[in-house]
């Protein structure tokens, strides 16, 4: 009962929290090589180029790729081959 209550309640943040965090650094594309907002708001860029929007594409699938496995996990308990099909087409995707 405590995993399906955390499940709802966290589902809907990590989902809003990505939808947040593309907005906020999509509008602040002019000053991401600004070393202030480096410091603060940065790390999400590590290893990855800052000079196109397109950059924050690799962060959001990471985030997309991880809550698809979420669901299929939660939706397919018992059948492992499911799962690691699913994992396997999430990576290569």
């Amino acid at each position: 009962m405590t995993n399906s209550i955390y499940t709802i309640v966290m589902g809907p943040m990590v989902v809003i929290f990505s939808v947040v965090m593309s907005v906020f650094y999509v509008r602040t594309f002019q000053r991401w090589e600004d070393p202030e907002f480096e410091d603060r708001y940065g790390a999400i860029f590590d290893g990855i180029r800052r000079d196109t929007r397109l950059a924050l594409l690799y962060p959001l699938l990471f985030i997309v790729r991880r809550v698809l496995f979420g669901v299929v996990a939660i939706f397919f308990p018992e059948l492992l081959i499911v799962q690691i099909f699913s994992l396997l087409v999430f990576s290569t995707l």
